[in-house]
């Protein structure tokens, strides 16, 4: 008001562009919080009043100045009304919001535990009927045989509970200080076992790369998922390439082994899926659907991080392991027997478990 007081058209303008500003930090910050808006509607009223008050002490009794001083309260009504109706869209957005989420996390759990009892009524179904069969059996090496199909379902049934732990940042792991090399010794001829011939591995292993804490065993076992998952998104065959290399995340040194495929990759709309647990894009009886669950959770809970992207080539899928440096695993997040928080979704991934 003052500035428009003086009468000078740039300060004017600057007058009209502060009430503009106020407006639209109404509209935005305001409306999240009911006792703020209440404050600045009354403000606004208060000024607008004044302006008008302001009018009829200058040039009073005029058809102009009542036309203004009427404008000005119908326009304030209006945006009064405006502000109002945005709050209250934002309120239903965000209980809308709220219930979304709700039900996605019981349509997650839902998912879960219907797929945890399934697999274990199956293999619970294996073992009493083997054993009941082995006990009927008159026949020793029937027996024998019986009983071995009964142990190799409960070996399935450890197996299980061991990928729900890992999942759940909850498995028993045994860290120890090794190099990148130590980890990965073995892996070639392991992962051999598991290629065809129309599949080739080369590992690729950067310069000056620190030591990691890290459980050697499971995370062969990641790594070997991670290779089961690319050579199933080639079934026509092509290169995989695991390439270890030093990287730093929030400033923090480590160690990232990053796998990448040339396959099909997976849609978008899959892409904040295939974290989660029992979601598989294989055929049925090919895929748990807890491969990359598993990996997220042992991931997290060794103080690292996963996760899925499109490699710098756009083609196929890839995955990053990544574990911070022993001298700064404490600044990375929770220890390697404690579990971590939840991690975040994946971005994008290969068709997998």
């Amino acid at each position: 008001m003052i500035l428009w007081a003086e009468g000078e058209p740039s300060l004017r303008i600057l007058s009209l562009l502060f009430i503009f500003v106020a407006l639209l930090n109404t509209l935005t910050y305001r409306v999240r919080m009911r006792l703020l808006l209440v404050l600045d509607l009354a403000l606004m009223g208060a000024g607008v009043l004044a302006r008008a008050g302001w009018l009829w002490i200058v040039d009073p009794g005029t058809a102009d100045t009542l036309l203004v001083s009427v404008a000005l309260v119908i326009c304030y009504l209006f945006f009064v009304r405006v502000a109002w109706t945005v709050m209250r869209t934002r309120e239903a957005l965000d209980l809308a919001s709220g219930e979304a989420l709700a039900a996605a996390r019981g349509r997650a759990m839902e998912q879960l535990t219907g797929g945890v009892a399934h697999d274990f009524n199956n293999l619970l179904t294996a073992v009493l009927g083997n054993m009941e069969l082995a006990r009927l059996s008159p026949v020793p090496a029937e027996r024998e045989e019986l009983m071995d199909e009964a142990e190799r379902a409960a070996r399935r049934g450890a197996e299980l509970t061991a990928q729900l732990l890992a999942m759940a940042s909850c498995a028993r792991l045994k860290p120890v200080s090794m190099s990148p090399e130590e980890a990965l010794r073995g892996l070639p001829e392991r992962a051999a076992e598991q290629l065809g011939s129309a599949h080739d591995l080369t590992i690729e292993l950067g310069p000056e790369l620190p030591d990691i804490r890290v459980d050697g065993p499971n995370l062969q076992t990641c790594l070997l998922e991670l290779i089961s998952n690319a050579r199933d998104a080639m079934p026509d065959g092509g290169v995989i390439a695991l390439r270890v290399n030093a990287a730093a995340r929030v400033q923090v040194p480590g160690v990232c082994f990053e796998l990448s495929d040339t396959g099909a990759g997976i849609p978008a709309d899959l892409m904040p899926l295939v974290c989660e647990p029992y979601f598989t894009t294989k055929p049925v009886g090919q895929g748990s659907g807890l491969g990359l669950a598993m990996l997220r959770g042992f991931a997290e809970q060794s103080g690292g991080d996963f996760e899925l992207g499109t490699p710098r080539s756009g083609l196929g899928t890839c995955a990053c392991l990544w574990f911070p440096a022993v001298a700064d695993q404490a600044k990375a997040g929770p220890g390697p027997t404690s579990a971590g928080p939840r991690p975040k979704a994946a971005r994008a991934a290969s068709p997998a478990e």
